[in-house]
């Protein structure tokens, strides 16, 4: 038994003095990658508010406003795939007056967005159609892609070799060698950051006008960017 024990234990330490004589140092290194694309497409983002005392009443007026602007919309060939809501709520509307608070009727809202190919064209009849639908509404115009993963395989190729480049720096001023990747770690990183949104509103008064409705707005690129984490096993030259 003795014997036995004494022999365990030797194959313990051998096993134990092997696994760290053939670990190998590593390096842990993470890639990025970033590349800027013109966007291609433009979202008008657009808000309709109604106030009423009554809550049906509320919604009733949200509702016929909102087909207003669907209307016109339609009328400039805006298919209904590229019209979608993006919030509706109605709320009881609060007021403060001589330090008390008392609800003063409804308040409702519904936002859609519109999703055109961008070009200047198409963005200025888009206009005019919310303008001709003499709603007032809150709006916003943004730049995005329309199919960003056609980019992600570069991206990831960018970031891998930005990893090895930077790798290469590192164990040499270390003179030491890499002699494989251990392990590469991708959690999807990939995003978009959007140039800068441009706000506008339209009233009443000003939705009644028949003029020539101008937008000339130029966007930035956007930036996309993407990103790997590697650990390189290295050995000393």
């Amino acid at each position: 038994m003795k014997n036995a024990t004494i022999a365990t234990l030797f194959c313990a330490i051998s096993f134990a003095g092997f696994a760290q004589e053939n670990k190998q140092p590593t390096l842990e290194i993470n890639g990025q990658a970033q590349m800027s694309v013109m966007p291609d497409e433009a979202i008008f983002s657009i808000t309709v508010n109604q106030e009423n005392a009554d809550f049906g009443i509320a919604l009733d007026q949200l509702n016929t406003k909102i087909s207003a602007l669907k209307k016109e919309l339609k009328s400039v060939k805006i298919e209904d795939e590229n019209i979608k809501t993006t919030n509706y709520s109605i709320n009881e509307n609060w007021k403060y007056e001589n330090g008390k608070r008392y609800q003063d009727g409804y308040k409702a809202m519904h936002s859609i967005r519109v999703h055109i190919k961008f070009d200047k064209e198409t963005m200025k009849t888009v206009y005019g159609a919310i303008r001709d639908s003499k709603v007032e509404v809150n709006m916003r115009l943004s730049f995005g892609l329309s199919d960003r993963k056609k980019y992600e395989a570069e991206l990831m190729q960018m970031a891998v070799k930005d990893a090895k480049t930077k790798a290469m720096l590192l164990v040499g001023a270390a003179d030491m060698e890499v002699i494989g990747i251990k392990k590469i770690i991708y959690g999807g990183g990939a995003n978009h950051q959007q140039p800068r949104t441009y706000n506008m509103a339209m009233d009443a008064m000003s939705a009644k006008s028949r003029g020539e409705a101008n937008i000339d707005v130029t966007p930035g690129a956007i930036t996309l960017s993407d990103r790997v984490f590697v650990i390189f096993e290295l050995t000393a030259k």
